[in-house]
């Protein structure tokens, strides 16, 4: 059972597994194969896709414009892997005729597609447009809204990326950009929709012996395995960089090279995992740092501009004994409000005069920390302490 919804965090909309907000970092899955082309040869084969993906800290798969057979859904749920699950592409013609019922037809399979899917908990968001592919988006916002209706009516659980990069009409749950080689954001101006990165990277390296005819496409290019994680670490750096922005989810181009691509993290064929095993883990420590260390502060002692009286215990004289531990006694200091300062701009926020090279200053307060071991339920506890020497040279 989970639950997935949008909130806000840091003044930025963002997505919420099971009403807590989590960055979502993924690895866009074209699911093709060299020998079955759409149909996988096998659930080890499967899963050996997924994992590849997990093994390096990813939680999400964005299924590109493919419907898997019901065992990779299946394993997604037990692994406990994230899906956002493309439409395949609607297509268009040239006739209006046509065009009318080539769209009825992609209503009707996302719906028939919804309805088949949607009880794998995996899957979390439904992606009905890809760049603009059967999307009929010159000016007209009518197609795109018609197929997000006929997905939210099909099913209202889960959130709905209308239109991944390029073709934007503010519509559905998250506003998509497509940047490559490095993650980028489109404007979000009102701020309602989750920003993410529906697809960036796309970094090639060529492993002689494991090419098929075709492979032409680059977006950027590496000499070797090496090159390929640090290129690697450098765009995940980069998305931590766009947290302030309020991008919640980005996904890596891609899994495996296909027949006329070579930017897969595994070669077409599924021999040669490129990243080589001594790069791994310090590629996993970045996606981990990218999708858990987002800052989310906390003012536990507010500054002098934004201060509602706090009074401090301070001293000017070099003080003797642990001042700074929590059992000395400073009855003797002085008190006084924050900030401290001469009052001469830019250091305007001043309550208590200081003009002196040194001050030492004391208060005491509370932190609030959460400690977590092994899935148990986080333990609340409290930690009591003093803070310390400012020293200025004015």
């Amino acid at each position: 059972m989970r639950k997935i919804s949008r909130g806000m965090a840091d003044g930025h909309p963002c997505l919420l597994l099971n009403d807590k907000p989590l960055y979502q970092f993924g690895v866009l899955d074209q699911g093709w194969w060299p020998d079955g082309l759409l149909t996988p040869p096998s659930d080890e084969g499967m899963r050996h896709d997924i994992e590849a993906g997990q093994s390096l800290g990813m939680n999400m798969i964005r299924k590109h414009i493919k419907v898997e057979p019901d065992r990779w859904y299946y394993y997604c749920d037990r692994m406990g892997m994230l899906v956002w699950q493309d439409m395949p592409s609607g297509g268009e013609s040239g006739s209006l005729g046509d065009k009318a019922a080539i769209q009825q037809n992609f209503y009707d399979e996302c719906t028939r597609i919804v309805n088949t899917l949607k009880n794998h908990p995996c899957i979390v968001v439904w992606v009905p447009y890809n760049e603009g592919w059967g999307q009929d988006a010159a000016g007209n916002d009518l197609h795109t809204r018609r197929g997000v209706e006929t997905i939210r009516t099909a099913d209202s659980t889960r959130l709905i990326d209308a239109a991944s990069g390029w073709v934007d009409f503010e519509i559905g749950d998250l506003i998509d950009q497509h940047s490559y080689p490095v993650p980028s954001l489109q404007t979000n101006p009102l701020n309602e929709r989750v920003a993410v990165c529906g697809e960036y990277g796309g970094i090639t390296l060529k492993d002689e012996g494991h090419l098929w005819k075709g492979n032409d496409m680059e977006y950027t290019s590496v000499p070797d395995s090496k090159a390929l994680a640090e290129r690697f670490n450098a765009y995940t750096a980069s998305l931590q960089g766009l947290q302030e922005q309020g991008i919640w989810a980005s996904v890596y181009t891609q899994t495996t090279d296909v027949e006329q691509e070579l930017n897969g993290l595994l070669t077409y064929d599924r021999k040669i995992f490129k990243i080589a095993p001594a790069d791994r883990a310090a590629v996993r420590e970045e996606i981990l740092r990218t999708i858990h260390n987002r800052a989310h502060p906390t003012v536990v002692i507010p500054a002098a501009d934004s201060s509602n009286g706090e009074v401090w215990s301070y001293t000017t004289d070099v003080p003797s004994g642990e001042w700074y531990a929590a059992t000395f006694d400073d009855t003797a200091w002085a008190k006084g409000e924050a900030g401290f300062g001469a009052g001469n701009p830019p250091n305007t926020s001043v309550h208590t005069p200081w003009d002196r090279t040194d001050l030492y200053i004391r208060r005491h307060f509370t932190l609030e920390i959460s400690l977590r071991n092994n899935c148990m339920p986080c333990a609340c506890g409290s930690i009591t302490t003093t803070i310390a020497r400012y020293t200025s040279t004015a």
